[in-house]
């Protein structure tokens, strides 16, 4: 069988393409370029995919996540609302474009990625639901999905824990890459390490400093720098202190 995976070159995907190798599919690769900053992320996925024997292909979606992914975040953000561009980008640019590459182009009977989640089926309804590491859960990222593309979905990492899979891609990396692997992030991949105010100063003409009052119970306690650094709810780093 035809399997194409997502492969980004974090201790997941690693593992899921190990498990899959040794699983006798006829594995291809894809890697979705999503910035100019994944260089040495494409130097690391290159020495993965000689060590497995595995082809591999690289599809540039940089343009379509700016618009899709990273617009959708700052204009979310500037109208008051909390987005979540990871649910986001599993539907529009993984299993969306990503997806439609790997079945109508590189001809895969079946798209992998190394989530943990799995597919099931209830009354012959395809659905997402949770792995077995209930903790490292990702099937609510991946509820927008269409469903159209779950029967063509494999998720190896199903059935481990988080602690499982990384032992599997840390004993490849020691033995075959000679490399110390990096924990897979759970950060929104775009941010970088940065905070949100520090990405926001990067768009002054959306972000500018825009002083408020922030009030209780009908008296000014403080003060705020633009509304669209905090969210509906938000308690802690508002700079007042009200016991």
């Amino acid at each position: 069988m035809n399997v194409v995976l997502g492969l980004s070159g974090g201790s997941d995907s690693l593992a899921a393409a190990i498990i899959l190798k040794n699983q006798n599919y006829n594995l291809s690769s894809l890697t979705f370029l999503l910035s100019d900053t994944q260089k040495p992320q494409l130097s690391l996925i290159s020495k993965i995919i000689q060590k497995l024997e595995i082809s591999h292909y690289i599809l540039d979606l940089r343009k379509k996540f700016e618009k899709k992914i990273i617009e959708y975040f700052l204009s979310s953000y500037k109208t008051a609302k909390t987005p979540n561009p990871c649910a986001i980008c599993n539907k529009e640019i993984k299993f969306g474009e990503g997806f439609k590459y790997a079945i109508e182009v590189l001809k895969a009977e079946k798209f992998a990625t190394g989530h943990f989640a799995d597919v099931d089926y209830y009354k012959g309804y395809p659905l997402i639901k949770r792995g077995k590491d209930l903790k490292k859960d990702q099937s609510y990222f991946l509820a927008l999905i269409n469903k159209e593309v779950i029967p063509f979905l494999i998720f190896p990492l199903a059935q481990m824990t988080k602690h499982q899979a990384y032992q599997i891609a840390k004993k490849f990396a020691d033995t075959e890459l000679k490399i110390e692997l990096k924990k897979s992030s759970q950060d929104i991949c775009f941010l970088k390490g940065k905070t949100l105010k520090e990405f926001f100063s990067e768009f002054p003409e959306l972000f500018p400093e825009k002083k408020g009052e922030i009030i209780y119970k009908n008296k000014v306690v403080g003060y705020h720098s633009g509304f669209y650094w905090f969210t509906i709810g938000q308690r802690k780093g508002l700079g007042v202190r009200l016991g």
